[in-house]
């Protein structure tokens, strides 16, 4: 009889996933357009103070922090809403992680305030170390995913012999929100398109 499996949802994947979570839904150059704008009106007052020079000169320095705070943090969010390029880039990561019995699998795009989001499912069985390797590589990523939850479980009994011959085995769910901005091409993708799967290897 099949046991029940441990689910392992350890604070070290909350902290991981946290830059994920925190980073809101916002293209990046309509954030650096509000801080260009925010210069503007710093411009503006320095100009109104009785020592302009000074005043500009702090007030510059003040953009130029958050400006450069702005450009470590927010990622960009591409305009197409093609996502099999990210797919493929998954793919060709997941063959370096050995993470070769997988099946990734995309549901129909949600349209929000700024940006359409593509659910996608990706489940892979490997090792533990994969996983996490896998779950890093995301969320380093230049473009803006979301990793939604990250799901473990231990292997069968019966396959304990994998255990002992390939390290610590496991199996893993990850829902990931993978976003676009079908606004810069002046459309966006019908709610009902077909869901694509990429078979298991």
């Amino acid at each position: 009889m099949r046991p029940s499996p441990r689910v392992l949802m350890a604070l070290g994947w909350a902290a991981l996933l946290l830059v994920g979570i925190v980073v809101g839904v916002r293209p990046k150059m309509r954030a650096l357009d509000r801080l260009d704008a925010e210069a503007d009106r710093m411009a503006a007052r320095a100009a109104r103070a009785d020592h302009g020079g000074a005043e500009l000169a702090r007030l510059d320095n003040r953009l130029r922090a958050i400006r450069a705070e702005a450009e470590g943090t927010i990622k960009e969010i591409p305009a197409s809403t093609d996502s099999a390029r990210f797919i493929r880039q998954l793919t060709s990561r997941l063959d370096g992680l050995g993470m070769a019995e997988r099946e990734i699998t995309t549901g129909a795009v949600q349209e929000l305030e700024d940006a359409v989001s593509t659910p996608m499912t990706v489940r892979l069985r490997g090792p533990s170390t994969g996983v996490l390797e896998a779950v890093r590589w995301i969320e380093s990523l230049p473009r803006l995913v979301r990793v939604v939850r990250v799901t473990i479980e231990t292997p069968r009994r019966s396959d304990q012999e994998l255990l002992e011959n390939a390290g610590r085995v496991v199996q893993a769910e990850l829902l990931l929100n993978v976003y676009s901005d079908p606004d810069r091409l002046g459309e966006r993708p019908n709610a009902e398109q077909a869901a694509a799967t990429e078979p298991s290897s």
